[in-house]
């Protein structure tokens, strides 16, 4: 459901401003865990996968989020939002679960205080989603009372200037209505002439074309404007006369299609480079963080290392909680140093050769050593990959206008769950074919490696699209007053 609705939350960020939308995206994740808190045995499966849709629906913090940095920083600046927003994710991702596995079941865990037979045993997992639900409520009413409308603010900054090809243009309602009207007419016109080259004629609606309205004086900006509107919605809404109703529909579906901001946006060269950059390293992090702890948990005999759940959790815990100052302070310092595409390069490396090294640790038959290996490879992977995911995110920033940064944010994260979803699906897949099959019919490198060399090619991928990223780039586009 992610990939579907966080571009439209994204999109609509741009055009309402991102506090509403913020505001009921955060509080509706917080319904949603409420009400899958009620899952037990009698609800079953369909009600918690009701829930789950309807969190992965209204989820669109993330993007939000990135898009309020783009709104508030200046070049200087932007870095140190990232920053933040990278630390947050990577601080809820320890607190979260600790949170979670703190309170669930709470008769079994604390039976002094919870009873047996009441609500919170019919309902075991009441507890934690509950105090979720109340800590976003709690955001959202922060956001209501405290946090400034952003996106607005700064659109009315982005002046369009379509008339030079070589200017970016922002895809303001204005601007995509007159253009909209005009594929219309393109289309119309076209299916015009292939109409009267079977000898038929249709008559096109007499309506001026929309564009000529822009060369009223300035007094007349205003009359001139509502006048180009109403001839936008008539050629929209209209039905062209002897028009079958097949023809009326197919071309208000090509229309539709064609002036869409998602399809606009990637039309852009920009854009693209910085959406498959970020896809391909999503893919290669979060297969990298599933696998890992998969192969971890993995006999000796079959190429893991025999960890159980306990010190899984505090090496995992331990990357990620007692890196974040760190990381906060290295990530800012390497952009500064080396600007966006140049860090993404240094950093994309880092994550290859740490990636295909991982598997080394199997061969090691001392748990101290192995504990002592894989802290010195998966501490600084987890740098690295933050440096990634900020340099990742100001790249994409810096793809679009900050009129559309919202609708890009939310496209680049409706593919991040896609990459989500495929990942562990693949490399899971992948693992299970290695160990059971490649390793005793084919052996090196099909084996316990073929995982980890797979995803070290997902990051060489991102690595040579961020070769190929221009440099103008590494600063936020904005059109000439």
């Amino acid at each position: 459901m992610l990939v579907r609705f966080s571009y439209l939350l994204g999109f609509l960020s741009d055009k309402y401003g991102r506090r509403p939308v913020l505001i009921a995206s955060v509080f509706g994740v917080s319904v949603a865990s409420a009400l899958f808190g009620l899952t037990n045995t009698v609800f079953g499966l369909p009600w918690a996968v009701f829930c789950q849709l309807m969190s992965g629906a209204l989820n669109g913090a993330p993007a939000i989020g990135k898009s309020i940095v783009a709104d508030v920083c200046d070049d200087k600046t932007q870095a140190k939002g990232m920053t933040f927003v990278n630390c947050s994710f990577q601080l809820g991702s320890v607190v979260g679960p600790t949170l979670g596995g703190t309170l669930a079941r709470p008769v079994q865990q604390y039976p002094g205080t919870f009873s047996e037979g009441g609500f919170f045993d019919t309902f075991p997992f009441f507890l934690p989603c509950i105090t979720t639900a109340a800590i976003g409520t709690a955001i959202s009413l922060i956001v209501l009372f405290k946090l400034p409308e952003t996106g607005k603010n700064r659109r009315r900054q982005t002046v369009n200037r379509g008339t030079d090809n070589n200017k970016p243009t922002s895809l303001t309602p204005e601007n995509e209505s007159e253009e909209l009207a005009l594929m219309v007419v393109s289309y119309d016109e076209k299916e015009d002439t292939q109409d009267s080259a079977n000898g038929s004629v249709v008559e096109v609606s007499s309506s001026s074309n929309p564009s000529e309205h822009c060369n009223a004086d300035k007094s007349e900006q205003v009359d001139a404007g509502s006048e180009k509107q109403q001839t936008v919605n008539s050629v929209l809404t209209k039905r062209i006369s002897g028009e079958s109703a097949f023809h009326y529909l197919r071309r208000r579906l090509w229309v539709g299609i064609k002036s869409s901001t998602a399809v606009k946006l990637l039309k852009s060269a920009d854009v693209r480079k910085a959406l498959m950059l970020y896809s391909a390293f999503s893919f290669g992090f979060i297969g990298f963080v599933e696998m890992s702890t998969v192969w971890m948990a993995t006999e000796r005999h079959l190429g893991g290392v025999g960890f159980n759940e306990f010190k899984i959790g505090v090496l995992a815990a331990a990357s990620s909680l007692f890196l974040l100052p760190f990381t906060f302070f290295a990530v800012l310092k390497i952009e500064r140093k080396l600007g966006p595409q140049k860090a993404y390069h240094f950093a994309a490396t880092v994550l290859v050769l740490v990636t295909a090294m991982v598997p080394a640790a199997a061969s090691i038959t001392n748990d101290i050593f192995v504990w002592a290996m894989l802290s010195i490879l998966l501490l600084p992977f987890r740098v690295f990959a933050a440096i990634c995911f900020v340099m990742g995110g100001l790249l994409i920033n810096n793809s679009v206008l900050p009129a559309n940064v919202g609708a890009l944010n939310g496209l680049n994260s409706a593919l991040g769950a896609l990459a989500r979803a495929l990942a562990p699906l693949t490399m899971g897949s992948l693992y299970a074919w290695s160990i059971n099959y490649g390793a005793k019919h084919i052996g090196y490198p099909f084996d316990y490696h073929l995982a980890f060399y797979c995803l070290a090619l997902s990051f060489w991928l991102s690595l040579c699209l961020a070769v190929r990223i221009p440099q103008h780039m590494n600063r936020m586009k904005q059109n000439e007053d």
